[in-house]
């Protein structure tokens, strides 16, 4: 978050922090699992991955201190997503084991926080949790095929839903900038991007001729790079409302 670090995830399970301002390239303490997903902690002290291993369906999560160099990990079954609250503590959203598609947020600690059911059987097919992990967005189809079911933002807090519809094909890319104020979502093949800020308002521009893969807010949120399928990048500048190409 502060955009001095950049976390990289090999494909034989290594995980590197890079410094880059530094050129210091440091290799983390992993079980050589293929990793999923990476996160870090708001202040940037913490690092969480994700992982599978051939030995056990169950993820396992790693939680690294970067300040202390301590390490911890665990497995959590029906684990959809791991992130972190405001003050740095760890939250995980997984389905109950019984009932695929009632949603529970833990800490790190796995009390329940909040559960809800958002009317399907099955496990999303992707889920994204907001830099204060007060928002997660729940792509609610199937993994394996396309259905009805469109896109969520649960504020777990306040037990807020708000609909996104279905403006994407098999893939939803999906960013929150960095004070969890403005969510840019895409996945349609005509290259639209749309943008939506807290008050629900959204504005949607032409951000590539193919369909977006990939969004990413930068550290201030003051831009947004987008992805493409064709092969290019693009970076905008500007508010919410408001987006030109640099």
């Amino acid at each position: 978050p502060d955009g001095t670090i950049l976390a990289i995830a090999a494909r034989d399970g290594k995980v590197f922090l890079w410094r880059w301002q530094q050129q210091q390239l440091t290799e983390l303490t992993t079980n050589r699992e293929r990793v999923f997903r990476l996160r870090f902690s708001p202040d940037s002290n913490q690092l969480v991955s994700v992982s599978y291993s051939g030995n056990t369906s169950y993820p396992t999560v790693h939680r690294w201190d970067l300040t202390t160099n301590t390490h911890q990990q665990f497995t959590q079954p029906n684990l959809l997503a791991v992130g972190f609250d405001a003050q740095a503590e760890l939250l995980q959203v997984v389905s109950a084991s019984n009932k695929p598609g009632l949603i529970r947020v833990l800490n790190s600690r796995g009390k329940l926080l909040r559960e809800f059911n958002p009317g399907i059987s099955h496990k999303p097919a992707d889920t994204v949790i907001s830099p204060d992990g007060n928002q997660i967005v729940f792509d609610l189809r199937k993994a394996e095929t396309i259905t009805d079911n469109g896109a969520i933002v649960w504020n777990w807090r306040e037990n807020e839903i708000t609909p996104l519809g279905q403006d994407y094909a098999r893939r939803l890319a999906v960013a929150f900038s960095p004070d969890s104020r403005s969510l840019a979502t895409a996945g349609l093949a005509d290259g639209i991007v749309r943008l939506r800020d807290e008050s629900g308002a959204s504005v949607e521009f032409k951000a590539h001729k193919s369909q977006v893969v990939n969004l990413d807010f930068r550290e201030k949120g003051s831009q947004l790079a987008t992805a493409s399928s064709d092969g290019t990048v693009r970076i905008w500048a500007g508010h919410s409302q408001e987006l030109t190409l640099i």
